[in-house]
């Protein structure tokens, strides 16, 4: 009855009416009436404390959760595309368009690194049979995929450097508080002294527990993209199967052995002809010096 009263027009539901209420009340200060007040009469440092606390928690979520989200999507999509390789027609590492410049520049590192394999009758590589000559680790790991992206190595002491503005925000209210509750005749009031300390323990409170979430964000992003890079470092691995080293190792020797077998025809062929070549001529020497010998005579 109040939200029509208040609203007649039928375009408002209840919820929206109770949603400008509410707002309206924070406006009239049913709610908070001195909540601006409050903040005013902070002292300087724990205000400074808490605006820094704001801070690094926006750039925490700006530079660290944003980013790992977007990156697992990333990761997700382009382990998509690596299963449409076992499409048939789609033999080529190569057709893989990936949009993420790190990702695409890594991914063609890997593709320079693979062999393809010759077709044993024809001798011709063959498109279908890549073999891979390194470890998927060895170029899609944490440090290369993801580390510097989301600013690893600043975020795991962030949680450090929360707790620790959290304490000087404490030390500096109890020393504001101790010098406001204080009289000239020394004595301590001590209604005073809580008044002025509990936004400064409010603000370490905050602290403490937004050092809390943070790790717990922290550790539980980072797993998750290693276990991302690590199955992707799998299906990479199962794709192209290993085993060029045996490969080469079997080429040499094959090539060794048909060396061998045309060394040994080359051999018998020069003896056979340096024989022929010799009886020649010694036959000819022969006849030579049975004509010098008939025009002595």
């Amino acid at each position: 009855e109040f939200c029509e009263g208040r609203f007649p027009s039928s375009r408002y539901s209840p919820c929206l009416c109770v949603a400008r209420e509410t707002v309206t009340a924070l406006a009239d200060g049913w709610l908070m009436p001195d909540l601006f007040q409050q903040v005013t009469v902070l002292p300087a440092v724990v205000l400074a404390v808490a605006t820094l606390l704001v801070v690094l928690a926006l750039g925490f979520v700006a530079w660290f959760i944003i980013p790992s989200v977007r990156l697992r999507w990333k990761l997700g999509r382009f382990k998509r595309q690596l299963r449409g390789l076992r499409q048939p027609g789609r033999t080529d590492p190569r057709s893989i368009v990936i949009k993420d410049r790190r990702l695409a520049h890594l991914w063609l590192q890997y593709c320079g690194t693979l062999h393809l394999s010759l077709n044993p009758r024809t001798g011709v590589p063959e498109l279908a049979a890549h073999r891979s000559t390194v470890a998927a680790e060895a170029i899609f790991n944490s440090q290369s995929v993801f580390e510097d992206r989301i600013h690893t190595e600043f975020f795991k002491h962030l949680p450090g450097l929360l707790t620790g503005l959290g304490i000087i925000g404490t030390f500096v209210g109890l020393i504001n508080g101790l010098g406001q509750a204080t009289s000239k005749s020394g004595t301590l009031d001590t209604v005073l002294l809580i008044g002025s300390v509990k936004e400064a323990f409010y603000v370490s409170a905050a602290a403490i527990a937004l050092a809390m979430i943070v790790t717990f964000l922290e550790k539980l992003f980072v797993a998750g993209l290693h276990c991302t890079v690590e199955q992707l470092c799998h299906d990479i691995d199962a794709q192209f199967s290993p085993g060029v080293g045996e490969e080469y190792l079997s080429r040499l020797v094959h090539a060794s052995e048909e060396s061998a077998a045309q060394a040994r025809i080359l051999k018998d062929a020069l003896v056979g002809d340096l024989t022929t070549i010799l009886e020649r001529l010694t036959q000819r020497q022969i006849a030579s010096a049975a004509a010098q010998n008939e025009d002595l005579q």
